[in-house]
């Protein structure tokens, strides 16, 4: 059974916060009721930021990296490619602990690592990709949009791939909120405490 987050927390231990952290992402993955399954993330520019939840698929420890899927058409994508800078949020309500983490995207469409990944993928899952009409365009009833066949629906999945280059970690308490930050360099991580 996992040790709660105030019970790491309250050993001090910065570097079991962070390794905490890891696991609830990685656990995330297959676990549909964790809320780490399902972050929201904030793409944009100077002028504006766009809020929406994604699925996260997989989660590289080692490297720093979350996954996640989406559709080649959509805003987020169009975002990403003119600022590649992605905000991720989380709040575990059960375990009283906000995540935030900043990081850099690196988009994949219509290469082989897309072939493996959607091959993988089932067919519920393909057909948000099938849709011949592009993300977010308005239409006339909630069915009025045509499909495509799966190949060129596979041209429509992307793969995001988020280098995560700082965690911001709350634990919210009765006994006093407890603030971390973790910074993510080339070779080292840095753990501070900060003011909640």
């Amino acid at each position: 059974m996992p040790v709660s987050a105030f019970n790491i927390f309250s050993t001090n231990n910065l570097n079991k916060i962070e390794q905490l952290i890891w696991d609830f992402l990685q656990q995330a993955v297959k676990n549909k009721k964790s809320a780490f399954h399902y972050p929201t993330i904030a793409t944009g520019n100077q002028r504006r930021f766009n809020l929406r939840t994604v699925i996260l698929r997989e989660v590289v420890r080692e490297s720093h990296i979350i996954i996640f899927h989406t559709d080649i058409r959509s805003k987020k994508i169009e975002e990403l490619k003119s600022n590649n800078r992605l905000h991720l949020h989380v709040y575990d309500k059960k375990n009283q602990i906000q995540i935030q983490a900043e990081g850099k995207a690196e988009i994949f469409n219509k290469v082989k690592l897309n072939e493996l990944v959607w091959n993988t993928l089932s067919n519920n899952t393909k057909s948000a990709y099938l849709v011949k009409e592009t993300p977010g365009i308005k239409i006339k009833s909630e069915k009025d949009f045509n499909y495509l066949d799966e190949k060129k629906g596979f041209r429509n999945f992307a793969i995001v791939k988020v280098d995560i280059k700082k965690i911001t970690f709350l634990n919210l308490n009765y006994d006093g909120n407890k603030k971390a930050l973790f910074e993510y360099g080339r070779k080292n991580i840095k753990y501070f405490w900060i003011v909640p």
